[in-house]
């Protein structure tokens, strides 16, 4: 599954679980682990805008008080149907991508292309911090779980390979 269909998956299933406008939707990627999907404000009115096209998505206008009206989405009968279709393929995906870290990894160690391994543990380091955060809001998610069992093994290959004079062992 490529990232697109699996920010589009994830934006279906927030909106299936719960209607919300494109500010909210952002907001609930950002407080947990969009970051680790690619999905920002910008991302999630684009995929908005293509599960609407597509005939997934449906919104309506709700009044937001002293503010302009906002566009609320919800899925339609097809969009739920997606969720479950997309999901499956995914479950039935033979080989699941798992990080282009991975792919930096293997450049570094083919070609020796020089990585800042302090940065990127630094930059996971973040980014644990904000997700530990954000796990009283979701206490039972186990993607959240997962998300964060992947970044602190990545960090700690980076905090390793950073120590290491020699590079990868």
């Amino acid at each position: 599954m490529s990232a697109t269909k699996a920010r589009e998956l994830a934006v279906l299933a927030l909106i299936a679980a719960h209607a919300a406008h494109g500010y909210a939707i952002a907001a609930e990627f950002e407080r947990s682990f969009g970051r680790l999907l690619g999905v920002n404000r910008q991302v999630v009115y684009a995929v908005l805008d293509r599960l609407r096209r597509r005939g997934w998505a449906k919104s309506r206008q709700e009044a937001a008080g002293n503010y302009p009206d906002r566009e609320v989405f919800a899925p339609t009968p097809a969009g739920t149907e997606a969720v479950a279709r997309l999901a499956a393929k995914v479950a039935a995906a033979p080989n699941l991508p798992i990080s282009p870290l991975l792919a930096l990894l293997m450049t570094h160690e083919m070609s020796g292309v020089a990585v800042d391994f302090a940065a990127l543990a630094d930059q996971r380091r973040t980014v644990l911090e904000e997700l530990d955060a954000s796990a009283a809001a979701h206490p039972r998610s186990a993607a959240l779980d997962l998300a964060r069992k992947l970044l602190a093994a990545e960090r700690d290959v980076l905090e390793k390979l950073d120590r290491s004079p020699s590079g990868p062992s």
